[in-house]
């Protein structure tokens, strides 16, 4: 059985999906697979480019997408710091990903913007504001295998209010998560002296209490996130 449903949608807009369900033990991995899945078994118009191809690997994409604000996750975070070499290493052998393998992929891919007490983590621009991780000369993410939730969710297509809303609840909380796991690191000291607080990031629907497994979005829970959202099976 399906622990996460999408299901096709006709909007005024256009052809496009919905979430209808999800079970009370659906992970976030769960969520991530039924998106695939989805996407991978239905036909969608390549974007804006007026032919029909079959599967969401088969969309060529566009690079309109990559001149955006892209948000990272604690579980983005985790994905980019196991594409560093030394990184993985340590981690493979420990089980787990920690605070300072957190802090090494986002000065490696990230950048961290502050504002009082509100802060923003993102994937780095070039100067010209392209994603850092776009790669020019093929139109493809140079790292398209540790892409970020907020790509890995995302289809040019109409979608439900509930789809949305679940999708930016869990972009919002694995950022906050993410702040709260650097706030612990060894920059911590440098955040709250840009005026953050680790009081305003308590834990939430994506902590743990030890470090970060490597099997992080299959041991998230969506549950926290769907109130309200008519969901739950």
């Amino acid at each position: 059985m399906e622990r996460v449903v999408l299901e096709r949608r006709e909007f005024p807009d256009g052809l496009g999906y919905d979430v209808t369900a999800c079970h009370p033990g659906a992970t976030v991995a769960d969520y991530l697979g039924a998106v695939d899945a989805f996407f991978e078994r239905s036909i969608w118009t390549a974007l804006r480019q007026g032919c029909n191809r079959t599967g969401w690997n088969a969309c060529e994409g566009c690079p309109g997408c990559c001149r955006e604000r892209i948000p990272l996750t604690v579980a983005d975070a985790v994905r980019l710091a196991l594409s560093l070499p030394d990184v993985a290493e340590r981690a493979q052998s420990a089980g787990v990903v920690t605070a300072e393998d957190l802090l090494q992929a986002i000065e490696a891919f990230g950048h961290i913007h502050t504002r009082g007490r509100a802060v923003d983590i993102t994937l780095r621009r070039t100067e010209d504001g392209w994603c850092g991780l776009f790669n020019h000369s093929t139109h493809r993410c140079h790292r398209h295998a540790f892409r970020p939730l907020v790509c890995r969710t995302y289809f040019c297509c109409p979608v439900s209010h509930r789809a949305e809303k679940l999708r930016q609840r869990l972009l919002n909380a694995g950022e906050d998560e993410l702040v709260r796991r650097l706030l612990l690191s060894s920059k911590g000291a440098e955040l709250t002296a840009r005026g953050l607080r680790l009081s305003d990031y308590p834990p939430g629907p994506w902590s743990e209490t030890a470090g970060l497994s490597l099997r992080f979005e299959s041991e998230a829970l969506l549950a926290p996130l769907l109130t309200g959202l008519n969901l739950a099976r």
